[in-house]
């Protein structure tokens, strides 16, 4: 059969013409003078530079003159009426910067969201320090770039790369330790920009643990799990005497209780909430009152429960740490995937501490 009936409007992509203005905006009466190339940046004359410079953040002075790298000439050709230098040759500028038509395209539709977005090689004066590798620094229209410390921090990424996880891990880190949001932002073959801000996650449940349990029912637990038998994958318990005590291990199937490994381990020898030093990733989140269940159906390790099953769905998706996303676009098909169904993507990660802390990626939309 076909693709779907549904009528709907395909939306147009964006040509971005070189030869072209982008704006609506009617030109200044006076004629803008053609930038200069001057040492590998393009001057710009007073009183357009300042304007540029104060109220959009655009450029930088230095040394009493004013320069625009080339995506910021370019973005001012399309929407501040500043002419295009016939000197700028975009194919040989492409080989000598093979990064030059991303960052074009990413400049154009971050400062279109309403933000302004500056380069970190403009914000070398400033006193607030941004962390490694980072591409800039952005403010929101309302506040003052000149000023305020910034919003957030960003770096991109193309579809294709694949994802270093500590040095993102890293970078994100420094980026919450120094005050400041941190977006990733991903551009594909398509010159299509999406962007994702990642944010520190403290899953937390109400399930009952195992160490909360009074006596007799730790006794009664011990007793069931005698009785146990191995499946192919697992374990089964059929139904007992008295009710199975803990309701977040287990699967109630065919007369019986079925557990993962996982979850047989952890009953046998339950590890102590107190407990201090490196815990594998299924106790870690099982202490903090979750109920973990398969995650098959949504291409992760598990799905995550704060409460029963029947009062909520699942908030969480933990991907499997062994097999986590090689490149951007797997990595944004998973994250796609976990907002289609509203869920976050909780990464998993040991800390330098030994603890496990979490963080989630989730689409940032700047308008």
């Amino acid at each position: 059969m076909g693709g779907s009936s549904r009528q709907f409007t395909p939306r147009i992509r964006p040509i971005r013409s070189l030869d072209e203005s982008r704006t609506p905006s009617s030109p200044p009466k006076s004629s803008i003078e053609v930038p200069k190339f001057v040492d590998g940046k393009w001057e710009l004359e007073l009183p357009l530079a300042q304007r540029l410079y104060q109220k959009s953040g655009i450029g930088m002075f230095q040394k009493s003159k004013y320069t625009i790298n080339h995506f910021e000439l370019v973005f001012c050709f399309w929407y501040r009426h500043v002419p295009l230098p016939k000197s700028f040759n975009f194919e040989d500028l492409i080989e000598k910067h093979p990064s030059l038509s991303y960052e074009i395209v990413i400049y154009d539709v971050l400062r279109n969201g309403g933000n302004i977005l500056v380069p970190q090689e403009n914000l070398q004066s400033r006193e607030f320090v941004l962390p490694e590798d980072t591409w800039g620094a952005y403010w929101e229209r309302s506040m003052k770039w000149q000023s305020d410390v910034p919003l957030g921090a960003l770096r991109w990424v193309h579809s294709s790369d694949i994802v270093d996880w500590k040095n993102l891990i890293e970078w994100a880190n420094s980026c919450f330790e120094l005050g400041f949001e941190a977006l990733l932002v991903v551009i594909d073959g398509e010159m299509d920009v999406t962007s994702y801000k990642i944010e520190q996650l403290d899953p937390q449940g109400s399930h009952a643990s195992i160490h909360s349990l009074d006596e007799d029912s730790k006794s009664e637990l011990q007793q069931q799990i005698k009785h146990l038998r191995k499946t192919r994958e697992g374990w089964y318990l059929a139904s007992q005497k008295h009710a199975w005590p803990l309701p977040s291990f287990g699967v109630s199937h065919l007369s019986g209780l079925f557990f993962s490994n996982e979850e047989v381990e952890f009953l046998q020898e339950p590890a102590d909430e107190e407990k201090t030093g490196k815990k594998s990733l299924y106790t870690d989140l099982v202490l903090r009152g979750l109920m973990l269940r398969p995650g098959f159906k949504f291409g992760c390790c598990w799905r995550a429960y704060s409460a029963p099953m029947e009062d909520e769905h699942a908030p969480y998706l933990i991907p499997d740490i062994e097999f986590l996303p090689y490149n951007f676009e797997s990595l944004c098909l998973s994250l796609r995937l976990s907002e289609g169904v509203n869920k976050a993507w909780a990464y998993p990660y040991l800390h330098a501490d030994e603890e496990w802390k979490y963080i989630t990626i989730s689409r940032w939309n700047s308008s």
